[in-house]
């Protein structure tokens, strides 16, 4: 699998999780091909921040992701979502991504702003449905008005 302009594979398969609880993280080629399309999109956010981006969250087999808390359901475990963020980020700049991500990439499902923990969700799916919220706490969120 070739690497998009800005991220490698290894960039949204490892986690500091897995490693330390000796969980194989290893994604399928079907996976595979789902982080390749996250990547490229992903590819225009990053030319849109002009800094470099950091993936705290790629996929996540069935193990890591029961193992991080998350959703019996989540997206992650598809290859099709990421968590980012990049130094300083500021409410502001997740705005004006969300902003950008809305009026320039047509098929994405959810961008979802986390100001309380200074990151950014975003992912795609086969029938998006092109959301921008923001987290409100404990599992909570709301329509992004931007």
């Amino acid at each position: 699998m070739s690497n998009s302009k800005y991220f490698k594979l290894d960039e949204f398969i490892n986690s500091d999780t897995a490693r330390k609880n000796n969980i194989n993280n290893t994604p399928n080629e079907n996976v595979k091909e789902n982080i390749k399309n996250i990547m490229f999109v992903m590819d225009e956010i990053r030319k849109y921040v002009n800094k470099p981006i950091r993936i705290t969250s790629g996929f996540r087999c069935d193990s890591l992701n029961k193992k991080v808390g998350g959703v019996a359901n989540s997206i992650h475990k598809t290859g099709l979502a990421c968590d980012f963020t990049f130094i300083n980020i500021t409410e502001s700049q997740m705005k004006k991504i969300a902003i950008y991500v809305k009026d320039n990439i047509k098929e994405f499902d959810q961008l979802i702003i986390y100001t309380d923990r200074n990151f950014i969700h975003f992912n795609l799916r086969n029938n998006p449905r092109n959301m921008l919220l923001e987290s409100i706490g404990k599992g909570k969120y709301k329509k992004l008005e931007v």
